[in-house]
């Protein structure tokens, strides 16, 4: 049940945010810092090389003894470093514990000056060096860094290797697009179906290979997707993004009969399809509302309902006004439906939510109380945060901007419809979603594939407040913990 709850609010914080950033690989998240934002967030970043053997270790000293290095090259920071004076090499004493020979190379960074906080030495191969020193000169974003970046996926040397992921991971999604000349398509099947290689990476090269765009490829990628092979399947969410990029709506017919309404299908590839039509939700290879008629087919599963609810908000599909009220009426203690449903209505502009919301409030006043201090952003009925930013006259930020934004929804082609008779009159009809339906939805401008999004300002009252009602919460709970007549106290 915990395990539940946990992914239901992470693709309730992935729903929320995915309309604000489009990354290189949508599916993708960095293993680590990469050297670059190492090199950024230190005062120093230098290469030096191990002048002495290391000490042997003394248990009867109180200090640890420091190794001598000798500075080779400062690839940042040369003025926080003391003045060379009368000295003909600068020596920087460090903690070691690892092992090389004397004259090896090895990288430090360096925090705080004047008085310098020196990282452990790291051991740098020839390859290494020279992709070190070459960051200082790359442009800082575009597709000229991730062509930089790309002939070092897979390297022999495991760590530029897993630093050339994470700046793919980082960079945004157009970036991935501008180098697809570069994209060798055999290189990255290979790589796709090289068992050893980890899924985070995979997914990487799922992406690549939907930006390459060989129809030829989803012959083979329906077999992968089908496989009982645990590890063939691995990455299945970008998977079956690719797949889709690859063919359009015929393949979301695939994947609805194979993954949505397939009963037998496991929870983990259910949770996968989700992902990959999110995805698709903020580009254009498909129409929307057929991935939106797609995920309402979830609602029709209720242990499952509460991934897509959030999602059918997102595009602003009311037609299941009645049906998500349903829900929440016949959930069980097993299911975490009834937040998202209350949210749901929230969000609905329409005068049916409203009245659903306060009938709700009555039945489980704790649940529409537990929503508005959660997610305490919106109101039922109000849509004036979700207009388009051309009606509201704000300042449009472009989607691959690295600070996210929330955008919870899409705006339409005819952006000057309002919601019309008919669909006031029976709102919670359940017929499969139209360009009607999706009309009273404002549907997001696409420039080139990315969405634009609205820059909204950040209450700092929500900033500080929020974390300081968390910790005095948390000191409260522990209080009541402590003089619990249940607590023992430890001997």
């Amino acid at each position: 049940m915990m395990l539940r709850v946990l992914l239901s609010a992470g693709i309730l914080l992935g729903a929320a945010f995915s309309a604000g950033s489009a990354w290189a690989c949508p599916f993708c998240a960095a293993q680590s810092q990469t050297f670059a934002q190492e090199m950024a967030s230190s005062d120093i970043f230098a290469l030096v090389k191990l002048r002495e053997a290391p000490p042997k270790y003394d248990p009867d000293s109180a200090d640890l003894a420091k190794t001598p290095f000798l500075i080779d090259q400062v690839l940042k920071g040369a003025e926080h470093l003391p003045p060379l004076g009368d000295q003909k090499e600068r020596v920087l004493p460090l903690l070691f514990f690892g092992e090389g020979q004397i004259g090896d190379t090895f990288l430090v960074t360096g925090v705080d000056p004047p008085k310098l906080l020196w990282s452990t030495p790291m051991k740098v191969t020839p390859a290494i060096e020279k992709y070190l020193l070459a960051l200082d000169s790359l442009p800082t974003e575009g597709p000229a860094r991730m062509a930089h970046f790309y002939p070092y996926l897979e390297h022999p040397d495991e760590v530029l290797a897993r630093d050339a992921y994470d700046e793919f991971a980082l960079a945004p999604y157009s970036d991935l697009i501008g180098i697809r000349e570069q994209l060798n398509h055999e290189q990255v099947v290979g790589w796709i179906k090289t068992p050893e290689i980890p899924s985070h990476r995979r997914r990487l090269y799922f992406v690549m290979l939907s930006v390459i765009n060989q129809k030829s490829d989803a012959a083979w990628l329906e077999k992968m997707m089908l496989s009982k092979d645990r590890k063939e399947k691995s990455a299945l969410d970008a998977m079956i993004g690719c797949y889709l990029t690859l063919t359009g709506e015929k393949g979301l017919d695939f994947v609805v009969e194979h993954f949505i309404t397939n009963k037998e299908a496991s929870y983990g590839d259910l949770f996968a399809s989700i992902l990959a039509l999110r995805f698709h939700a903020t580009e254009d290879y498909l129409p929307r509302e057929k991935i939106a008629g797609a995920l309402r087919r979830l609602l029709e599963r209720p242990q499952a309902a509460d991934l897509v609810i959030p999602d059918l908000a997102r595009m602003e599909d009311w037609s299941v006004v009645d049906r998500v009220v349903e829900l929440f009426k016949t959930a069980d203690e097993n299911t975490w439906i009834k937040v998202p449903v209350i949210n749901y209505l929230r969000a609905c502009p329409l005068p049916v939510a409203a009245a659903r919301l306060k009938e709700l409030e009555k039945l489980d006043p704790d649940t529409v109380k537990r929503a508005n201090q959660f997610f305490p952003f919106g109101s039922p009925g109000d849509s004036s945060s979700w207009q388009r930013p051309e009606e509201k006259g704000e300042v449009v930020a472009e989607a691959n901007d690295t600070a996210p934004r929330i955008s919870p929804q899409f705006t339409s082609k005819s952006n000057s419809k309002e919601p019309t008779a008919e669909a006031e009159a029976s709102p919670g009809e359940q017929t499969p979603a139209s360009e009607t339906d999706l009309d009273i939805a404002h549907r997001a401008p696409i420039s080139g594939r990315l969405p634009t999004v609205v820059a909204q300002q950040t209450s700092l009252t929500w900033v500080l407040g929020i974390p300081a009602a968390v910790g005095v919460g948390l000191f409260v709970l522990m209080g009541l913990i402590l003089r619990s007549p249940h607590y023992s106290k430890p001997l």
